[in-house]
């Protein structure tokens, strides 16, 4: 691995600001800076605002009554989430390159108005498949500039020592909104159609969420300062390639990317199906909303402890820990009898994935830093995103063909324990003296 030593050495060479500190180091929390709570907070709203809140959280409310007006199977409507997945892994490398060479606002301000205005241009669509699934790459668009990925660069920037924390402060939005959205997505729906459901969602990220990015988002000094010089940027841009293909080849990387991509793939699918899947068992579609809730709670509350606990144990083998209670929740889901197991099951899954929604981020920060953090975690996204699509169609397809889900959740059982088993062979980070 010389050309990965060699690149190290070049990249920390041009990775200190003006007063020498690590590249993207800031201030920690308690110093008054008041930029970077601002900043942490419309981090948060860029994900509560996000086609990964917004269609991973809600997709489940529309997948039966768009499915019941136009005559659609559920393959057919899930293979939206396929389409949205590919466009924004497509999408993903150039989105990257430009957010870390002119920042994430460039980006971030279009791509949730784009957002937004898909999302109305749903509410108003014939029964045509073909423009479904245009509307959805239009999303998969918007989607490679907005969520976790610029909102985690801007954190990474803004914090060290605590990260962790903050990555889980950032991201607990996200989970607030997934837990609340659903039933408010399915109220709406339930009392004035699907359609007012999906103008509701629009009216959300263009009158709520729009504005705070665009006001309270910026980035550190020390990474504006870094983007704006072009000597160190021109040195930057010399070693990048050669960084970023030599961290593709390292094993924390492809360690990394495995587990993302098997969790994202049971996640997308048991999110995109757990009502369709309760109201199978006969539940009534407030009632599966209300597991969907507890997932999402978990979610939430996972976003309470795990960058602590990230922080304080200092090793990548903590995330087998925050990964097991989805284990546990998709057995009881798949097992359990009564509506309060189901309910607990709910709650256990979304534990393990809030767990795993900041665990990457955070290693890939450790492993490799911040200075082409978005290029690295774009990676990841990208290939996670794929899986996004794939997981529901995978579902979609089993329950079509076995008129059950049974073997999908037997199959996100076995998917999550080589998720765990992946996170058991992740080596220690590194020290911060051998990252960028």
């Amino acid at each position: 691995m010389r050309n990965f030593a060699l690149s190290e050495e070049l990249l920390k060479e041009n990775s200190a600001d003006s007063s020498g500190r690590e590249y993207g180091e800031s201030q920690e929390f308690g110093s008054g800076d008041f930029r970077r709570a601002a900043a942490t907070l419309a981090a948060m709203v860029a994900q509560m605002a996000s086609p990964a809140c917004l269609i991973n959280g809600t997709f489940g409310v529309f997948l039966v009554p768009v499915t019941q007006e136009f005559g659609w199977s559920r393959s057919q409507f899930s293979l939206g989430m396929m389409i949205l997945a590919w466009t924004t892994a497509l999408s993903f490398p150039l989105t990257g390159r430009l957010m870390d060479r002119h920042g994430v606002r460039a980006l971030l301000v279009p791509g949730m108005f784009l957002f937004g205005a898909t999302l109305g241009a749903l509410a108003i669509m014939p029964g045509s498949l073909a423009l479904f699934y245009f509307l959805f790459c239009i999303i998969g668009i918007s989607a490679a500039c907005t969520g976790p990925v610029p909102a985690s660069k801007v954190i990474a920037g803004w914090f060290t020592k605590r990260r962790g924390t903050a990555l889980a402060l950032s991201g607990f939005g996200l989970a607030f909104a997934t837990a609340f959205l659903p039933a408010i997505s399915q109220g709406i729906a339930a009392h004035y159609g699907w359609r007012s459901a999906f103008v509701a969602l629009a009216a959300y990220i263009l009158i709520v969420g729009l504005p705070v990015v665009y006001f309270a988002l910026h980035e550190s000094p020390a990474i504006v300062t870094r983007r704006l010089d072009p000597h160190r940027l021109k040195a930057s841009l010399i070693v990048a390639g050669d960084f970023a293909k030599a961290a593709v080849l390292s094993l924390e990387l492809r360690l990394c990317l495995a587990a993302s991509v098997l969790f994202v793939l049971v996640s997308s699918g048991m999110f995109a199906h757990l009502i369709a899947l309760l109201g199978d068992r006969g539940f009534a579609s407030s009632d599966a909303a209300e597991v969907v809730a507890c997932a999402a709670a978990g979610i939430g509350v996972a976003r309470l402890y795990e960058g602590f606990v990230l922080d304080y144990f200092g090793t990548p083998r903590v995330a087998i820990v925050l990964c097991l209670p989805s284990l546990v929740g998709i057995l009881m889901l798949h097992y359990g009898s009564s509506f309060t197991l189901y309910l607990v099951g709910g709650l256990l899954f979304g534990l393990g994935v809030g767990g795993e929604i900041t665990f990457i981020p955070y290693a890939l920060s450790q492993y490799f830093g911040v200075g082409h953090f978005t290029r690295l975690y774009g990676m990841i996204w990208a290939a996670s995103a794929i899986a996004a699509g794939i997981g529901p169609v995978i579902f979609g397809v089993i329950f079509d063909r076995m008129h059950s889900y049974a073997v999908a959740l037997s199959f996100a059982e076995l998917a999550v324990a080589s998720t765990m088993a992946c996170l058991a062979f992740l080596p220690p980070y590194r020290p911060r003296s051998d990252r960028l």
